[in-house]
């Protein structure tokens, strides 16, 4: 039997060793971890990559990490889009879908992806089966939209949750 003081230092000395060991695995797996590229087309052309491969959670990462590095790229409108996309048809959490089109919306009011994006919006809560707020956003479109087309379909939209809601009473 081991004296129990004796046991503390062969511990002290095996977890010493092991991370002497392990140290450098750990820092290969730290390392793959980070590997997205660290110049802004790079980690476009991974994200799309990623994201048209339905790799989400690699492209939402690289999508994180550019708009971190360079929060005033030309691309941010459209990152924050792809983000918005992402949310929505790959993860599923809609919440989160919904502030990326509401951020860029705040951010680009006058943006080629706003009108596109508010849509989102208005599909992201049909996506959790919340016509009311839906409606609402389209309408909002109906009222706002500088487009006869935008504002045709935002009353296609409001009519068909209106069709669906009468078929369901």
């Amino acid at each position: 039997m081991i004296p129990m003081r004796d046991r503390s230092a062969l511990l002290a000395v095996l977890t010493f060793a092991a991370l002497v060991v392990a140290g450098p695995v750990v820092a290969v797996v730290w390392q793959e971890k980070d590997d997205l590229p660290s110049d802004e087309e790079g980690l476009w052309s991974y994200a799309q990559g990623r994201h048209n491969n339905r790799q989400w959670k690699e492209a939402d990462r690289a999508y994180v990490r550019l708009l971190e590095l360079f929060p005033q790229s030309a691309r941010a409108e459209q990152v924050h889009f792809q983000r918005g996309w992402l949310h929505t048809y790959y993860s599923h959490r809609f919440n989160e879908a919904c502030e990326h089109f509401e951020r860029l919306c705040k951010e680009f009011p006058k943006g080629q992806l706003y009108w596109q994006a508010r849509f989102a919006i208005g599909q992201t809560w049909l996506s959790q089966n919340n016509r009311t707020r839906a409606a609402e956003v389209y309408e909002t479109i109906v009222k706002e939209a500088p487009e006869a087309d935008q504002r045709t379909q935002a009353i296609y939209q409001i009519w068909q949750i209106k069709e669906k809601q009468f078929h369901l009473q």
